[in-house]
């Protein structure tokens, strides 16, 4: 394995371990809850996690069964890039740029794709396929271990990585994972891939930068990448209030961290799925997922979201900003279905059913 280069970490040469190797999981299980928790005694059962991340383990993708002509077909008619395995040889980071932006516009952040009149349910690895290749996305934890297995058909060299949300919208720490793509520019070039939040990267991310990213303006709002330690990076954006967010000051300006990324902790499929699987069934520890339909995607190329009964839609420059209340879930299925159609009107029917109850 070719080790990421000292500028994406920061002045740190190391190649990235699998955590489930390490031997805080193999000798310390008495610290597990640091991994999955911010606060250690807020882990109601050290068994639990003990018996969650000793799952971990084996094949990356043993749980994903992604073929070549699968991965293929999903590039040329779900993303509409044609040729691929052709194009990234012939100029791999252009068309890296291509399929980011392929995968921001046609597969949408959302916890639709888990709810059903009984409560959030995980749904099983080809069901988890399907949802990709039918454009109805998911969370970061389902989506990014089948892109990545889909960028290896393509040729790239794709892991995922540790990552987590502030921890004023979550307790718990591996709140988020995320996808890297390495030897894109050059030995040991390490891009980020950031397709599987609610924030509109429109490019991958080079990694490579002294200590401050350049500014990317993403429709909503700017962000930048700080580096803050060997392999830490932050993706922030200028906030002054005092909200509750982690702050990082530059140039004068604060910024707010919204994700946190652990590019040395390598994350495996097993890894996400076994998350995935805890926060179903304890999904008080992820409220944002638990108390409300939530889609983040694009319609006609731009930035549209559906939170609760509300209505976001951004122009392209991010200056302008339409919002509207829907007042019922009657209202609420058939602007879904305006601005995305993938999904069906039982699906809807069955999530909105569930959140209505929890608002009870």
């Amino acid at each position: 394995m070719v080790p990421l280069s000292k500028k994406a970490l920061g002045g740190c040469n190391f190649i990235p371990a699998p955590l489930h190797n390490t031997e805080l999981l193999a000798k310390k299980p008495i610290h597990l809850s640091r991994i999955l928790f911010k606060d250690a005694f807020a882990c109601s059962s050290f068994y639990t996690f003990f018996i969650l991340f000793n799952q971990v383990g084996g094949q990356d993708n043993a749980e994903v069964s992604v073929t070549k002509e699968e991965a293929i077909n999903f590039v040329e008619k779900v993303l509409e890039l044609h040729n691929p395995i052709a194009a990234v040889t012939k100029n791999p980071l252009e068309f890296l740029q291509e399929l980011h932006k392929k995968l921001r516009y046609s597969v949408p952040f959302t916890n639709l794709s888990y709810a059903t009149k009984a409560g959030l349910q995980t749904v099983d690895p080809k069901q988890k396929k399907d949802l990709l290749f039918r454009q109805q996305g998911g969370l970061c934890f389902d989506v990014f271990p089948l892109i990545k297995a889909v960028f290896q058909h393509l040729g790239y060299k794709p892991f995922l990585i540790s990552a987590g949300i502030p921890s004023s919208r979550t307790r718990v720490t591996e709140s988020h994972v995320g996808l890297v793509v390495k030897d894109i520019t050059y030995p040991g070039s390490v891009h980020l891939v950031e397709t599987g939040t609610r924030h509109p990267i429109l490019q991958p991310v080079a990694l490579d930068f002294s200590s401050v990213s350049q500014e990317y303006h993403l429709g909503l709002y700017p962000v930048r990448f700080f580096k803050d330690g060997p392999g830490i990076v932050k993706m922030c954006s200028p906030n002054n209030d005092d909200n509750g967010f982690s702050k990082i000051k530059f140039e004068g300006e604060k910024w707010k961290v919204l994700i946190t990324y652990r590019l040395l902790q390598h994350r495996s499929t097993h890894d996400c799925y076994n998350v995935v699987n805890y926060l179903a069934k304890n999904n008080n520890d992820l409220p944002e997922v638990r108390n409300q339909l939530f889609i983040f995607g694009f319609s006609q190329g731009l930035p549209t979201s559906i939170v609760g009964n509300q209505f976001f839609q951004y122009s392209k420059n991010g200056l302008n900003k339409k919002k509207r209340t829907l007042r019922n879930d009657s209202e609420i299925i058939k602007t879904v279905q305006e601005h995305f159609p993938q999904y069906s009107t039982e699906k809807l029917e069955e999530g909105l059913t569930f959140w209505n109850s929890v608002r009870e």
